[in-house]
């Protein structure tokens, strides 16, 4: 989505939320409601990498003994940020969350978590925790997409700080760039989050993705001389409201992911 704006834009992605469905898709995008999501970010140390994964995995695994009701989604950004991705049926829902990690805890054995938990703590140079809502109204979704993100290889994130006074205009520019991609029935779907808790009110965050990153790149090709000057006023329209864009890359890691039993 928005490649121009996205391009310059920044990444994210571990979690817990209470037992809430995810679809194969992560973001559901068939669903026309907002929704929540927790994010848990986590920066592995280049130097212990091997151990981070090891443990990350072994983790999803005790999850299975404690039955843990936590459903996540893992990706992992090119500079070894890892996220973990989750909904939240309400803000409310964070409430239980201590609870159910003790109940936890209690099935699995106090010594065997805490002795996974220091050998995953160890790889870990910092992480950090944040809430962030999709917008249906902003977010596009193709009739038919090219793509779904179950079949992505590549993803590609992006955080946009906007003048705290020109939200409104900001909001019309994406509002028209859903219609001009709505316009074209551009097949590549993006999501729009807007920050909830943890960040600066003044996020915008941009997702989308593709079979690989030539893909990715290759997706401006596809679209005709009309729209590409449409989508290149709108950048115009766009840039005098913002204060920074920054992007990562990466993919998903199926293999970190945790559904509950």
């Amino acid at each position: 989505m928005l490649k121009k704006l996205s391009q310059w834009l920044l990444g994210i992605l571990l979690v817990s939320a209470l037992s809430l469905p995810i679809s194969n898709t992560v973001f559901a995008q068939e669903n026309a409601k907002d929704q929540l999501w927790l994010i848990h970010e986590e920066t592995a140390k280049v130097d212990m990498i091997s151990q981070y994964i090891k443990t990350s995995k072994d983790w999803a695994a005790i999850m299975h003994e404690g039955e843990l009701p936590i459903n996540f989604f893992a990706f992992q950004r090119s500079d070894l940020h890892f996220y973990y991705v989750s909904p939240l049926s309400s803000y409310a829902a964070i409430d239980s969350m201590p609870i159910v990690f003790q109940d936890a805890i209690k099935k699995i054995g106090k010594d065997k978590w805490s002795k996974l938990m220091d050998e995953n703590n160890a790889s870990i140079l910092s992480n950090k925790d944040f809430i962030i809502e999709r917008s249906s109204a902003l977010s596009y979704v193709p009739k038919t997409p090219r793509i779904t993100l179950d079949k992505a290889g590549f993803v590609h994130w992006g955080f946009i700080h906007y003048k705290l006074d020109k939200r409104q205009e900001v909001m019309k520019v994406l509002k028209d760039w859903k219609a001009l991609y709505e316009k074209y029935n551009f097949p590549d779907a993006y999501d729009i989050f807007l920050m909830g808790v943890g960040g600066d009110n003044n996020e915008i965050i941009v997702f989308d993705y593709a079979n690989n990153a030539s893909d990715y790149y290759k997706n401006d090709s596809d679209k005709s001389k009309e729209m590409k000057e449409e989508e290149g006023k709108l950048f115009g329209e766009i840039t005098p409201y913002l204060i920074n864009m920054e992007d990562y890359s990466g993919r998903p890691r199926h293999d970190l992911n945790y559904v509950a039993n």
